[in-house]
């Protein structure tokens, strides 16, 4: 029977956000693992970008809508997420989910 550990990484709520910010992390190397990001966005500009710190292989979330956004990773592998804001309105939760087995 499957086991899911959720651990949040950060979490935040803002009004007129304008930054740049940057998490490292590694992901497990034997169970599966992936990023859930959970964004409102009432306004401004906000990205995410998740690189595999590795491979450079990169996904990029620009200005997303209101909602929960799910990525699997690679195991073994360095995840970096950059996120860039401007004037941005709104909040996010960044989470990692590990699917013991």
């Amino acid at each position: 029977m499957a086991k899911e550990k959720i651990t949040t990484l950060n979490s935040r709520s803002y009004k007129y956000l304008s930054t740049n910010r940057r998490f490292i992390f590694n992901s497990h190397k034997e169970y599966e693992q992936e990023i859930i990001i959970t964004i409102v966005n009432n306004g401004g500009t906000i990205s995410f970008e998740i690189i595999n710190a590795e491979t450079k292989e990169t996904t990029k979330l620009d200005n997303p809508e209101t909602g929960t956004y799910t990525f699997p990773l690679k195991k073994g592998m360095k995840t970096q997420i950059l996120i860039k804001s401007k004037a941005a309105i709104g909040s996010y939760k960044i989470q990692k989910k590990t699917v013991i087995e």
